[in-house]
């Protein structure tokens, strides 16, 4: 029988907005930008939209909370021979994880029911359909099924594996799941199409898509001309004149905003080579990592 260790984790709070709740109290507590207390059994750890932290379990674990994201130990113990740690999870989180015997992990639909690698877990309350599982190195079991390198499931596919390529993430997942290729075609003279974040031009702009570029297309408003597309590493909106294809898209509403997208800012060098697998450069996708490019 393991002896349990209270003290299981250190928290780093790399960017403000992270707060932790001891076991068996009700109070949230705000860590400093930059400061690390220990976790233990029964703790929690949460978020803010903005908030990042880095949970470390001796060299066996690292565990990057992204922006409104709750993490819950369970139990932690070790042994000369084995080690155990079972948590929840609500939110975006990358891990890494090696030599753990007996590694469980719960989001809102799934169980991570072990692991040996680097992976990605999305999860939301609001839609535990689309929970999301994707492994970029090595391997994990989810609901007892196989998931290696390159691959990712989601709750609503009915467990099933798919193939796809980096940047590994939920949006990129969904558009190999759902999406239709179509081809941008933009009038003489212009560089492109612009991608907003709603079905609409009062909404912001998030990048510029060349002519003659594919890209999936996952639904279209049925009066007001707009595609909705995944871009970059989330989703746009695009005229639907700018757009070819033979798909048979399925009807959205006329005024459809993308929810609140999660940015990284000032992410240091540890926390860039955990997202890099996931999220691609940081020069490729300057919304998600919230870097200012200058207009011409």
């Amino acid at each position: 029988m393991m002896a349990q260790s209270p003290l299981a984790a250190s928290v780093e709070a790399t960017f403000s907005g992270v707060e932790v709740k001891l076991n068996n109290t009700d109070e949230w507590l705000p860590l400093a930008d930059g400061s690390n207390t220990p976790l233990g059994a029964g703790d929690s750890v949460r978020t803010d939209s903005s908030g990042r932290a880095i949970l470390r379990f001796l060299e066996n674990s690292t565990v990057l909370l992204l922006p409104e994201t709750s993490y819950t130990l369970i139990e932690f113990s070790q042994s000369p021979t084995s080690l155990l740690l079972h948590a929840e999870i609500e939110g975006i989180a990358i891990q890494q994880v090696t030599g753990i015997s007996d590694f469980e992990l719960h989001t809102t639909q799934l169980v991570v029911d072990s692991a040996e690698g680097a992976f990605g877990i999305w999860s939301k309350s609001t839609t535990p359909d689309e929970d999301t599982v994707i492994v970029a190195e090595g391997q994990v079991t989810v609901n007892e099924v196989l998931v290696e390198a390159g691959n990712g499931l989601m709750a609503h596919d009915e467990m099933r594996v798919v193939a796809m390529s980096a940047p590994y993430n939920q949006a990129r997942l969904i558009a190999v799941l759902d999406g239709c290729i179509g081809i941008v075609q933009t009038r003489a003279g212009t560089r492109g199409v612009l991608a907003r974040t709603g079905a609409g031009t009062g909404y912001q702009r998030r990048g510029l898509i060349g002519d003659s570029g594919q890209l999936p297309l996952l639904g279209a408003t049925e009066s007001t001309g707009w595609t909705r597309i995944q871009f970059l590493n989330g989703f746009g909106w695009v005229v639907s004149n700018a757009v070819t294809s033979d798909c048979d898209l399925p009807s959205l509403p006329d005024d459809s905003p993308e929810e609140s997208i999660i940015q990284v800012t000032n992410a240091d060098e540890f926390e860039l080579a955990m997202l890099r697998p996931f999220y691609g450069n940081p020069l490729l996708d300057a919304w998600f990592y919230n870097i200012v490019v200058e207009s011409d």
